[in-house]
């Protein structure tokens, strides 16, 4: 009898082991659920928030960079495969022009213990502002749609969420006019996600979520990315609508600054996608259509535009927030615009 309660006590002991570990990975997980539940149920997808910086060259003579960013949301769709958004600047490459752009990629990844490897590629929908071969006095703001490629390597920096990131980009783009750039670059992400949830649980979480909708009212800088334009105040009203704990949309009513080579006026909406809350911290990423009235006489009229954004919201109450917000405009005319906007936002 003694051997037999013995048995029973060292499996109990295990079996409460386990689980405590499973909580211990899983810091998000409520307090009151049962640990032995976590072991029959399917994690959550994770995600990564991600800011690198360093070096690049062009495939052009005098195309040394000044310097190379990216900036973007990943989420696993599987323990191999992920997809993400990115925002990339690669620098100001002598005589070649200044290229950004936003890119979808999808990556396929392998662990060697703490250590994550990632191969990555997609679509790169970019932008150069560069000197007309005609006449050198003139800029120009030359779309184009190319494919990024890149290994990265990621080491999680104790228990805090927080990895250290180098990473190498090769961006291709076709065409003999165009050109390549190489960078590498390191950084830091951050982890979402993960955690283990029951069904009930997960169905309670979705049914808290009251405040399906936010409006804000920002304002903040706003030009036109050609050399000569001035800077002024842009201004947005903002509505965004949940439709998931990830996924959303907005309808927005900008008016873009006097840069005294363009000033639009008009209506955009995004399709957005977000993180959960890291605290009282959220991020995201946009992109939708942007139809405006061109005031500027050298292109005045209606004009179909795009709006690209990443946003960071960090919750002040219940009701209230705060929005720090950066917008890429991009448009068929020569007249691309970049605007830093913040403001409160109260949902409801």
């Amino acid at each position: 009898m003694k051997l037999k309660n013995l048995v029973k006590n060292a499996k109990l002991a295990t079996a409460t082991g386990l689980a405590s570990l499973a909580m211990t990975f899983n810091p998000l997980c409520s307090s009151a659920q049962s640990p032995l539940k976590l072991q029959e149920t399917e994690p959550s997808r994770q995600g990564e928030f991600y800011f690198l910086g360093g070096q690049g060259t062009a495939s052009r003579e005098g195309g040394n960079t000044q310097f190379y960013l990216e900036t973007g949301l990943r989420e696993q769709i599987t323990k191999s495969i992920s997809l993400g958004g990115a925002y990339i600047n690669e620098g100001h490459p002598e005589k070649v022009g200044h290229r950004d752009g936003f890119a979808l990629t999808a990556g396929y990844g392998v662990s060697i213990g703490k250590l994550r490897l990632e191969a990555r590629g997609g679509p790169y929908f970019n932008m150069n502002t560069v000197s007309s071969l005609d006449n050198p006095n003139e800029e120009l703001n030359e779309k184009g749609l190319g494919a990024v490629l890149s290994l990265g390597a990621k080491y999680p920096i104790g228990n805090s969420g927080v990895n250290a990131i180098v990473q190498i980009n090769e961006i291709l783009m076709p065409g003999s006019d165009s050109f390549n750039t190489f960078g590498v670059m390191g950084g830091l992400g951050y982890d979402w996600g993960g955690n283990s949830l029951d069904k009930s649980s997960a169905k309670k979480l979705s049914t808290e979520q009251d405040n399906k909708y936010s409006l804000s009212l920002m304002g903040g800088p706003s030009t036109t990315t050609r050399a000569g334009a001035k800077t002024g105040a842009g201004l947005e009203l903002e509505l965004q609508r949940e439709l998931s704990e990830r996924f959303g949309w907005n309808l927005i009513i900008k008016s873009e600054a006097d840069s005294e080579l363009s000033e639009r006026k008009g209506v955009a909406s995004q399709f957005l996608f977000k993180t959960p809350k890291l605290g009282r911290l959220r991020l995201g990423m946009g992109i939708g259509p942007y139809v405006a009235q061109e005031s500027n006489v050298d292109d005045e009229g209606i004009k179909i535009l795009g709006d690209a954004s990443i946003f960071a919201e960090l919750d002040i109450t219940d009701n209230w927030a705060v929005r720090l917000k950066g917008n890429r405009i991009f448009s068929t005319y020569d007249k691309d615009g970049d605007e830093v906007l913040v403001g409160a936002v109260r949902k409801f």
